[in-house]
């Protein structure tokens, strides 16, 4: 059986909007400095600088990956400091969408590689669990990596479909890789753009108490273009998609597929 779902009005809408508060909004973030010209040196895909900020026009995708041409919305970032966080400078930024607050988070950047900063907090609409401290996101030099790996025994979780609350017990996998390059224009220029591809994706076990159910998985891709000396210049969230497998379910398995998110960066001011 096939569900297909956007990102208002579900269960598992709110399981995606938690993981775009704690990830996707962060993957936005861009930096650079205030001229124009190409660097001379090694990409400098993400600076971070106080008072830069940037504007994106974002824009719903159905579960096959097409533009909802009436899902449309404006996200900014803007650099308000910088900090100390366990060992690390962070640059503190808010963001905003369609011009209210939206979230404060912290970035980092060590050797061009990038790093989110997650502290724990309990996310209600997001039922899996979450990392906890600096995240790579982003790696020039490394052809893949992982970002976090964790293993969850009896993790109780509510999932449409099933009748009553379930544990899962399994992997969870937050994978990095660095893509090829594209050239996008941005502010009328053309400019050669980096892709970075985090994965999060659940392989595992269903279970009612002790009696095991069935199988679920879910796959979840982010992906993020960030141009030297302008930060990221694109993002994409492909439309994830979720299995769940169990006698429980009428013909014996449900596929659930989500709507995405494409966020294009359409203004900027860079400070030194």
């Amino acid at each position: 059986m096939e569900h297909t779902m956007t990102r208002r009005g579900d269960t598992l809408r709110l399981w995606r909007w938690g993981v775009l508060v704690a990830v996707g909004a962060l993957t936005l973030v861009a930096g650079g400095c205030s001229t124009d010209e190409e660097s001379s040196g090694p990409p400098n895909y993400f600076p971070f600088t106080t008072g830069s900020w940037w504007a994106y026009v974002g824009t719903e995708l159905d579960t096959a990956g097409n533009e909802v041409p009436d899902r449309r919305w404006r996200d900014s970032l803007v650099i308000v400091g910088q900090t100390e966080v366990e060992g690390k400078r962070a640059a503190v930024i808010v963001t905003y969408t369609d011009g209210s607050p939206a979230d404060t988070i912290m970035a980092a950047t060590e050797g061009g590689r990038l790093y989110y900063y997650f502290g724990g907090q309990s996310l209600q609409r997001l039922p899996f669990p979450t990392p906890r401290g600096w995240v790579m996101f982003a790696d020039p030099n490394a052809a893949e990596w992982t970002a976090w790996d964790t293993t969850v025994t009896g993790f109780p979780v509510r999932l449409p479909g099933l009748p009553q609350e379930v544990a899962i017990s399994g992997r969870f996998e937050w994978k990095g890789q660095r893509g090829g390059t594209t050239t996008v224009t941005v502010k009328g220029r053309s400019v050669t753009a980096q892709e970075f591809v985090t994965t999060i994706s659940f392989s595992g076990d269903l279970f009612f108490g002790v009696l095991r159910a069935g199988t679920a998985s879910f796959r979840f891709p982010i992906r993020l273009w960030a141009a030297d000396g302008i930060g990221i210049v694109r993002r994409q969230e492909d439309p994830p998609v979720a299995v769940i497998t169990s006698n429980l379910l009428p013909g014996g398995q449900q596929r659930f597929s989500f709507s995405g998110q494409r966020r294009v960066l359409v203004d900027y001011s860079l400070q030194q």
